[in-house]
């Protein structure tokens, strides 16, 4: 396990990705964060790499994320042991949850994401001011 604190260079932090078997999202609830309101980048940039992510339902994404290519938990450390023993226990189970994240990965790369919000906003215009 490493404890890297923020790494600027993103050639390293993709170094350590590839390096990986699991990664971690685990959001806190707390009403003053803004998790719960933003695009969070970093279970994207996990799944690219082919890991199966752990997140917490705190994000927008989370659910869909729990359904392809990650592990949805609530913020309880005992909980969280108990799904990682379950996924790297079962070899043929992180490979389903691995292959789900990279193919899930790939539909929502920065490129797809700001086409789909450009084009949705574009039929939005048309529609208001033809």
């Amino acid at each position: 396990v490493y404890f890297t604190g923020f790494i600027d260079d993103h050639d390293k932090v993709i170094d350590y990705l590839r390096k990986s078997y699991l990664a971690f999202a685990l959001y806190e609830k707390n009403k003053n964060s803004i998790s719960k309101y933003s695009a969070v980048g970093k279970p994207l940039t996990y799944m690219g790499a082919g890991l199966p992510v752990f997140i917490t339902d705190v994000p927008e994404i989370a659910k869909d994320i729990g359904k392809n290519g990650g592990v949805l938990v609530s913020y309880d450390k005992n909980e969280v042991v108990e799904k990682v023993k379950e996924l790297i226990l079962d070899e043929n189970k992180y490979i389903d949850v691995r292959e789900k994240a990279i193919k899930y990965a790939k539909y929502h790369t920065w490129d797809k994401i700001f086409s789909n919000a450009m084009k949705n906003t574009l039929k939005h215009l048309k529609w208001k001011y033809s």
